[in-house]
């Protein structure tokens, strides 16, 4: 029997669609617009260069610390 978690976080989200966009070359910079329960809207991630997925899963994860918190 297989078990899969289908609940993902938007952070999951971005990097998994970074991980499939460096696999297939894609040329930087990328924009992600996913949709933003707290703010109720759409928001832009920039991903300006090639970055290593973990320093931008620990940016991510700041940030939405940071948002927490106002």
């Amino acid at each position: 029997m297989t078990s899969k978690n289908l609940s993902r976080t938007q952070t999951d989200i971005i990097l998994a669609e970074l991980r499939a966009d460096r696999a297939a070359k894609a040329p930087f910079p990328i924009r992600y617009l996913p949709f933003d329960e707290k703010f109720r809207k759409d928001i832009f991630y920039r991903i300006p260069r090639d970055v290593n997925p973990d320093i931008l899963r620990r940016a991510l994860n700041l940030y939405v610390k940071e948002c927490a918190i106002r």
